[in-house]
């Protein structure tokens, strides 16, 4: 457990903020993100679709936590203009990840940022952008009775 949370130390010591005027030739395209908890794609997956194409944007990533997929299941959950990737848990209820990109990018996963454990779940990547590399995490903190777990664990 104690390298899973050095781990994720290290990622969130190690990020460092920039806004837009930093970025040399800022293009827009790669700093759009939409994340929503789904809870379960199996109901909620074409109705959140709808609504993202009602808000009239195109959002670079899109992420999603509490997919409940199974192992068999994700190629039920394609959107044509994205790739993929998921991280699956196999449980009924409450857990799963999901990172959709553009797929005029390539997005390589960071099997390192596939972290599960009794608290949080995480899936991400590093994306290669002409100007620098963004890097792409989708966490998800499941219900849990001590609300400081994070602040006493990684502040």
């Amino acid at each position: 457990m104690s390298d899973v949370l050095g781990t994720a130390n290290n990622i969130l010591n190690n990020c460092e903020y920039s806004t837009v005027d930093k970025i040399p030739d800022y293009d827009d395209a790669y700093a759009t993100f939409y994340y929503q908890n789904i809870d379960e794609f199996k109901t909620n997956f074409h109705e959140t679709l709808i609504n993202i194409k009602a808000l009239n944007h195109s959002s670079f990533t899109l992420a999603f936590c509490e997919t409940n997929l199974k192992a068999d299941e994700p190629s039920d959950y394609d959107i044509s203009t994205y790739n993929s990737e998921y991280a699956i848990d196999n449980r009924n209820k409450g857990s799963g990840l999901s990172l959709y990109y553009k797929k005029s990018h390539l997005v390589n996963r960071i099997p390192s940022l596939d972290i599960r454990n009794n608290y949080f779940e995480c899936i991400g990547g590093r994306l290669k952008t002409n100007h620098t590399d963004l890097y792409v995490i989708a966490v998800y903190r499941f219900q849990f009775n001590n609300s400081n777990f994070l602040k006493n664990k990684f502040f």
